[in-house]
Formats: structure tokens, C-alpha cells, sequence
């Protein structure tokens, strides 16, 4: 649950990327009809659905996994999130905050319980979102029993203040009583506009969608504008086949709604299954403004999107792999500090250990010096025993243990102890063989300062060398 957890978290950045853009398109294209610019929150739609996309060098998103979907053992997550300033100033921020958190417990651990954690809470979420939606529903839905039907699927109830629809598989359209002929005509044309546009599906998606992706502000965003927009455009709808007094009477009408005695409506923003008016003064003045554009006008709005299209659903090129110092990955952790837990990790992870070796953990002992890193490993009781520098038969690949420790000593520099503990795989209770190395024993067997040969990548790629002719981890 935690994968999923971490991919619904990626495609909500890269969505928010998005509805970003959406804005700003929507802003250039202000006189465009609201149908064309409602057409644009699909592509934030498509994003929030689907977890695949093409790979395009024309493509907008800066990055398609912020967050790191795979752990690796040892190493701590740093968001990449395609734009270096931002990397920048929010890992070093990150791991501190996450050192702080995880005292008294590995890096693994740690990150375990957080991880669960969020997932714990996610779901919580989107079950408080989804009983909404049913409890709200359930509600009006018994509100509207006394609702009398007026013909077809149109009814009217005096708890009705602004009209609204209800209901997917067999929607109804409510209106209050007490509207004149006139203003009734309009109001149905408003609601029927809804139907044919299928606004009551596109609705009850939207919420879904936010549902599963409430814990991030531009959704939120998206699913406000969106809702806005759609009311916007069946004005539009309704407006293109009316004459101009038409619609004078149809601007009167919303004008009538927008009195301070009609201004408390309540059933549809109570319930996202409930599609109601709502932002009446908006509404006005866009009515009030609105002219169809001319051909000319909508045809390069048609490619502007058309391009926006192309741009936002498709992901970046996958950067080819660049020729880099064979160890870089593993020199890039160097640090002063013991305390790093994301450097310390990470070094952990890049070291190679004997196959017969599982890694599990690592901790950190910061509370007094010498410090101290234990990296413990499980493997069998028979193995175990053979990594004992008494054993009669001891295992070679404890000079690749040594190694390891002078390594990390080179990259650590106030490390003073390294531990090396094995448990058994099959019961963990049984007594552990801890092999110790410290900081004395690694640079008299090297007769040289560790830290001060990993100055520079060079210097450090020789001491790898040296290392692996002294400890013969080759042999």
C-alpha cells in the first residue's frame, strides 16, 4: 500500500503542475467560450487517472516521480522534483527534520513508521470524503421526499431556494416554487444545459478524484474552478439561442437571484452529487459581457490547446545516462557529521558487502565520542560463526568487511567506530557476533588519514585502489 501510496502522491505534483497552467491558459483565453477552457481541467482528469504517459522533449512537467517510488535500504528519500532550487532548499531541510524524528531509532525504521503513517492517514481521508458524499446525499435526498413532480423529471419543493439536479442514473431537476413563468423557462433551460452536457457525471468524477487526492490544495483548486467554470458554460449554452431580449429577461433572472432575500441557498454545494447554482455574481457578469468570438479568435485557441495538450500529457525525456567518476555516487555522501542519517544511509547502501549478507538496518550512536555507525546483517548460525576472527576456518570476505569500515572512516570524518552486526537469520534472540572497527585500527593498518585522502574525487578513487590491493577483496 505504501508503493501505491507514494504513486498517487506523484501524480497529484505532477497534476498540480497542471492546474498551474490550466490557470494561466485559462487567463489568455478569457473570451474564449467557457466550453473550449472547461476542456482544459480534463487534461489535470487524465493526470489524476492515468499513471503512464509518453515521453516527449516538448513535454511541461518538470518531473514525473518528486518523490522516490523505491526506497533502497540504507538511503533516506530526496524529492527531485525537476527544478534545482527547489531541491535544493527543501532535502537539506527534509533530512534534517527527518534526523530529529528519528533519534533513538534506525534509518529504516523510521522511515517505516512514517510511511505507514501516511498511508494510515490517507485512507482515513478519503473514507471521511466518501461518507460525506453518501451521508450528504442520503440527507437531501430524504429532504426532497415531499418534492412534488410538476411533469417528467422536473420537480419543485418548498425547500428548494436555488434549482439544482440530483441523482445520476435518473437525475431530476428541483426548482422552488414561486417563480414566474418566465424566470421558470429559464431555470429549466439552465438545468437541461447540465443534462445534455453530462455535467452531473463530470461532477460526481471530479469529487471522486478529490476524494482519492484530497490532501493536496490544487486539487481542491481544480475541483472549485472547474465546478465554476461548468456553470459558466451552460450559461453560454443557453444564451447562443436566444435572441437579445431573451436574453436581457435571462440576465434579469439571475438578477432576481442574486437579491440579499435569495442569496442563502443551500441544497447543491451541500452535496457533491447535487448540481446547484452557485457564484451568481460571476455568473451576471459574464452573461451581462458575453459575445460569441469570432472564427478567427477560436481556431488558434483551438491550437494553443491542442498544443497545451501535447505538452502537459506527456512526460519528460528520461535523461541518458552520463559517463561519471566510477564512484561518484558513492563519494557525493561524504559529510563531516556521523548525524547525517541521509548521508551516513546512503553511503551504507553504495558499499558492497558479501552475498551471503542480508542488510537490515543501520544505527547511529551520536550521544557521546567515539561515535559509532552499526550496520547489522542476518545470515545463518553456520556463516555467522565463520566471520569470527577466532574461527578456525574464518571466512575471507572479512577483509571485505575491513574494507568497508576504512571506506566508510574516509567519508565519515567524525566516525570514530564501526560495527559490523550479525544475527542469525532463522532467530534473531540468539547471541549477535558484533565485529569492531575504529578509526585507530583502519588508519595504522593504511598508515595514512582517511578523511584527508577523500579530499577530492581523484585522491578518493586512489584510496579505493589502495584499499583493494591492501584488503585483497579481488582474490
Amino acid at each position: 500500500m505504501t508503493a501505491v501510496f507514494l504513486r498517487v502522491l506523484n501524480m497529484s505534483i505532477t497534476a498540480g503542475w497542471i492546474v498551474l497552467v490550466v490557470v494561466l491558459l485559462q487567463l489568455i483565453l478569457k473570451k474564449m467560450p467557457k466550453q473550449l477552457t472547461c476542456m482544459l481541467w480534463a487534461f489535470v482528469g487524465i493526470r489524476l487517472v492515468f499513471p503512464f504517459s509518453p515521453e516527449s522533449m516538448f513535454s511541461l512537467i518538470p518531473s514525473v516521480e518528486t518523490i522516490p517510488e523505491t526506497i533502497q535500504p540504507g538511503a533516506l528519500p530526496e524529492i527531485d522534483s525537476g527544478i534545482a532550487v527547489i531541491d535544493r532548499v527543501v532535502n537539506p531541510a527534509a533530512n534534517l527534520s527527518f534526523s530529529v524524528l528519528s533519534t533513538g531509532k534506525s534509518g529504516a525504521e523510521a522511515l517505516r513508521i512514517m510511511a505507514n503513517g501516511a498511508v494510515l492517514l490517507w485512507l482515513t481521508g478519503i473514507c471521511l470524503m466518501l461518507s460525506y458524499l453518501l451521508l450528504s446525499y442520503l440527507r437531501l435526498n430524504r429532504k426532497m421526499r415531499t418534492a412534488v413532480r410538476l411533469k417528467d423529471n422536473i420537480w419543485q419543493s418548498e425547500f428548494v431556494d436555488s434549482p439544482f439536479i440530483l441523482g445520476l442514473i435518473n437525475p431530476r431537476i428541483y426548482i422552488p416554487f414561486r417563480l414566474s413563468d418566465t424566470a421558470f423557462a429559464h431555470v429549466l433551460a439552465h438545468e437541461k444545459a447540465h443534462l445534455a452536457r453530462k455535467d452531473h457525471y463530470i461532477k460526481a468524477f471530479a469529487f471522486l478524484l478529490l476524494s482519492v487526492y484530497w490532501f493536496h490544495p490544487l486539487i481542491w483548486a481544480a475541483y472549485i474552478l472547474l465546478n465554476r467554470d461548468i456553470e459558466l458554460a451552460c450559461d453560454e449554452k443557453v444564451l447562443q439561442s436566444y435572441n437579445s431580449e431573451e436574453k436581457k429577461s435571462y440576465l434579469l433572472s439571475l438578477i432576481g437571484y442574486d437579491k440579499p432575500e435569495n442569496r442563502k441557498r443551500i441544497p447543491a454545494p451541500a452535496c457533491p452529487l447535487a448540481f446547484g447554482e452557485v457564484d451568481l455574481k460571476e455568473r451576471i457578469v459574464r452573461a451581462k459581457t458575453w459575445k460569441k468570438p469570432a472564427l478567427i479568435f477560436v481556431i488558434p485557441a483551438l491550437i494553443l490547446c491542442a498544443g497545451a495538450a501535447f505538452c502537459l500529457l506527456t512526460n519528460p525525456k528520461s535523461a541518458p545516462e552520463k559517463e561519471s567518476f566510477p564512484h561518484e555516487s558513492l563519494y557525493s555522501w561524504r559529510t563531516k557529521y556521523i548525524g547525517d542519517n541521509s548521508a551516513v544511509g546512503n553511503i551504507i547502501y553504495n558499499l558492497t558487502f558479501p552475498e551471503d549478507m542480508a542488510y537490515q538496518q543501520f544505527a547511529l550512536q551520536t550521544s557521546a565520542e567515539p561515535y559509532e555507525v552499526t550496520v547489522t546483517f542476518a545470515l545463518s548460525e553456520k556463516d555467522k560463526e565463520q566471520y569470527a576472527h577466532d574461527a578456525p576456518n574464518p571466512k575471507k570476505e572479512i577483509s571485505m568487511l575491513e574494507e568497508n569500515a576504512c571506506i566508510m572512516f574516509s567519508l565519515i570524518e567524525n566516525a570514530g567506530i564501526v560495527n559490523f552486526k550479525l544475527v542469525d537469520e532463522t532467530d534473531e534472540e540468539k547471541r549477535p557476533l558484533t565485529l569492531v572497527y575504529t578509526r585507530q585500527w583502519a588508519e595504522y593498518e593504511t598508515d595514512c588519514t582517511l578523511w584527508n585522502e577523500s579530499d577530492t574525487q581523484e585522491k578518493f578513487e586512489v584510496l579505493l585502489l589502495r584499499l583493494n590491493e591492501l584488503f585483497d577483496t579481488n582474490m
